[in-house]
């Protein structure tokens, strides 16, 4: 597919053209993909067919009627108690819960199996020792309309005598009532638990019950959802100006980046060297505040080491400040190119809720699946007893693979998705030579029909790589939490140095994704094409990249982080101003998910941003390889970028290659 050998000579380049007829590229990928998905639906229908969702989401008793719903006519074999209506019965309560929990340990262990029974309400088991006894108890139970035995479970008997059939009933883990005494019960997943289960183990719910601090922060987030809807809304409002609003302010806020980066290193490295001096006994703390941001630091040579450390980066980010003033003058035409071609795309920054939709949806169809795939196995009726019992099949672990892995690949391919449509869009703006004529059109479709017609297996096979990453990044992560455990230390370090490794890669392999799928949408070539093609790009114009990926990223950084704090701030103001707004406990808390939610949002229009400019980035140096100014070949960029072209040309000087960054831009 041309991964390693294509070669981006002179004359290749001077042949192609932006605007070639397209086709279809990756198919064997897609064929894989395709095959793959047909699998993973073939898994999901075997599960449904044998397996019962159902049961493992709302439980079922011993006699296989699933708990809180209407089994009539649904039983599996004919006893009397199979196939009953237990809409008035929604928690499972086992007769001997401990033995139960032990069997979910491991199903070989012997004598650990307990019946379960559908019950109303689960026990608490408060009674007075002194005048009643567990049997009694059971009676009481069974006349407030809970019945806890299997004594006249569906209610039939009309005329039944609970005192003199229960006092009777033998009790036990496996027998007509449940073993007693009777603990106080909670609920927690439809199951009823013990509150207290000795000194062996503690159930999840009481955990979370037993702090404060949850309670308080759920009722606050509880009394103040309604103004988090309201503040989420504003926050979109909020979102959609800021993204609009960059097109007129990029200049000045590219500007205020350098300028903030430059002041804060140098602000930062003047007081670690201060509060150096004043350990040494140099000089006297004038800064009260200064003992609190150095306190971490536990002796002078921390803080010397620290003040190196800082001055080195300091240094670093001058000289990079200054090498990239020039190319700042790029990052900011190209924001405002960015805010104009948004501006010119409708309904582009709604893209992220689709991407988000197709996520949940995914998502929800896979855990649906795997609930069934869960649940699969043969259900088998003991006649003397009538006892249903769930034979799960213990085979089916490639299964639970090849479920994990797909859903790995199928995200990555909505995010792919998105990329591409959008990249494509922006794409389609920036090579049309008459922008009004674009205005009339739909960008954002015909990116959609170009994906599904040519360049799908591309798409896949760019995401199938990322995919493909999670298996060593499984194996580093299982080895060190197994390192840890046993305490090596050098497996641990080694595990740890994969781990960190593999990240960085995850990160730069993601990057040339991204540059890969909008060089498809710009040249119509496979993946692998691409990628070297936007490679190259990267390469010959590393500074430019660089400028723009460190200056545009912190100034989108800001922007999300602002949109954050005036949500925070609007919820603030909101509770304290609303009139029937109910008390909380401390405005902190939902000041705190406003501000959350203020920036996940901001973070899905601004990547849509974040997206256009990488994407003109990439035309903007085609176009420039490509194209020369003359009749022949005019540029597509427009004007505020045809500036930047002129002061190229009247800067740098003639060197190099074709395709280094130091050759001059030639204008119209």
């Amino acid at each position: 597919m041309g991964c390693c050998c294509w070669n981006r000579s002179k004359d290749t380049l001077q042949k192609w053209e932006i605007k070639q007829k397209k086709s279809c590229t990756d198919i064997i990928c897609l064929v894989l993909f395709i095959l793959y998905v047909g699998a993973m639906a073939c898994i999901t229908a075997f599960s449904i067919s044998t397996g019962g969702a159902d049961r493992v989401i709302y439980g079922s008793d011993s006699y296989g009627n699933i708990c809180g719903q209407n089994n009539t006519g649904k039983g599996v074999g004919t006893h009397q108690y199979h196939g009953l209506d237990m809409s008035y019965k929604p928690f499972v309560f086992f007769f001997d819960f401990v033995a139960e929990s032990a069997e979910l340990v491991s199903s070989d262990l012997p004598n650990t199996y307990s019946l379960e029974a559908c019950v109303h309400k689960c026990p608490d088991g408060h009674y007075n020792p002194e005048t009643t006894t567990p049997m009694d108890y059971l009676v009481q139970e069974y006349q407030e309309g809970n019945n806890l035995c299997f004594k006249n479970y569906d209610l039939e008997q009309k005329n039944f005598d609970a005192k003199a059939e229960l006092r009777k009933a033998p009790t036990g883990k496996n027998s007509v009532c449940p073993a007693l005494p009777i603990k106080d019960h909670t609920v927690f997943m439809n199951r009823c638990i013990p509150k207290s289960l000795g000194e062996t183990a503690a159930t999840v719910a009481q955990f979370f019950n037993n702090i404060p601090t949850v309670e308080k922060i759920a009722i606050d987030l509880y009394s103040a959802r309604y103004t988090l809807l309201y503040t989420s809304l504003i926050s979109i409002a909020l979102s959609v100006i800021s993204v609009l609003l960059l097109r007129f302010l990029a200049s000045v806020l590219v500007w205020v980046v350098i300028g903030g980066l430059s002041f804060a290193s140098l602000v930062a490295t003047a007081l670690l060297w201060y509060s150096y001096a004043i350990s040494q006994g140099t000089m006297e703390n004038e800064i009260d505040a200064l003992d609190q941001v150095v306190s971490p630091l536990s002796n002078h040579k921390d803080i010397l080491y620290f003040a190196i450390g800082v001055s080195i980066f300091t240094v670093l980010m001058i000289i990079f400040c200054v090498v990239a003033i020039k190319r700042a003058k790029l990052a900011a035409a190209l924001f405002a190119e960015a805010g104009k071609t948004v501006s010119k795309i409708p309904w582009i920054l709604m893209q992220g809720f689709w991407m988000y939709i197709a996520l949940i949806s995914l998502w929800s169809l896979w855990s649906f699946s795997l609930a069934f795939l869960a649940s699969s196995g043969e259900q088998t009726v003991d006649q003397s007893t009538g006892y249903v019992t769930t034979n799960n099949n213990k085979n089916l672990w490639w299964a639970y693979l090849i479920q994990i892995f797909g859903v790995i690949w199928l995200t990555e391919v909505v995010f792919a998705c998105h990329q591409f449509v959008l990249s494509s869009a922006v794409a389609s703006y920036y090579f049309a030579r008459d922008k009004k004529q674009f205005e009339r059109e739909s960008p954002l479709l015909t990116g959609v029909l170009q994906l599904v017609t040519y360049h799908f297996g591309s798409i896949c096979f760019g995401a199938l790589l990322v995919a493909l990453l999670r298996i060593p990044q499984a194996i580093s992560s299982y080895v060190y939490h197994k390192s840890k455990q046993t305490s090596n230390k050098a497996a641990q370090c080694l595990a740890k140095a994969c781990i960190c490794c593999l990240w960085c890669f995850e990160k730069v392999l993601r990057y040339f994704n991204a540059t890969s799928y909008a060089m498809i949408a710009i040249t119509g070539q496979n993946y692998c094409t691409s990628a070297c093609m936007g490679a190259a790009t990267i390469v010959s114009n590393a500074f430019r990249v660089g400028a723009i990926a460190v200056v545009g990223g912190l100034t989108l950084f800001l922007g999300k982080v602002l949109i954050a704090v005036l949500s925070a701030i609007i919820a603030g103001v909101l509770i304290q101003n609303l009139p029937d707004h109910p008390e909380i406990n401390s405005i902190a808390v939902p000041a705190i998910a406003a501000a959350i939610i203020g920036y996940i949002i901001a973070a899905g229009f601004y990547a849509t941003f974040s997206t256009a400019v990488d994407t003109l980035l990439l035309c903007f140096c085609e176009d420039v390889r490509v194209n020369d100014g003359s009749e022949n070949k005019p540029y597509f960029m427009n004007k505020s970028l045809m500036i930047f072209v002129q002061y190229a040309d009247a800067q740098v000087t003639h060197k190099g290659s074709s395709y280094e960054e130091s050759e001059p831009l030639r204008t119209m």
